[in-house]
């Protein structure tokens, strides 16, 4: 078992894809999910509550190790009608 705690944001992209090839590489490992937001998992990690956390930032602590994923683009959208700012366009 594997507790994985998960940031919100990951869920909604690419948790999905991420969990069918786990089970296709590690047919054996069962995975456990928390999602929850950055602030909380790294608490969960640092008290050995989770042991993987995916995160959208990373974190400086002692003892923990970084490895930079891969960036999917992100995009802030709206209706036409708001009738923003240009300076906010």
């Amino acid at each position: 078992m594997v507790r994985l705690g998960i940031a919100e944001s990951i869920v909604h992209t690419w948790l999905s894809d991420f969990l069918g090839e786990l089970q296709e590489n590690y047919p054996l490992v069962d995975a456990d999910i928390v999602v929850d937001s950055t602030t909380t998992l790294r608490s969960e990690l640092m008290s050995h509550r989770i042991d993987l956390a995916v995160l959208m930032r990373p974190l400086l602590e002692y003892g923990i190790d970084n490895v930079e994923l891969p960036s999917f683009p992100l995009a802030w959208v709206c209706a036409p009608d708001l009738k923003l700012p240009n300076a906010a366009r």
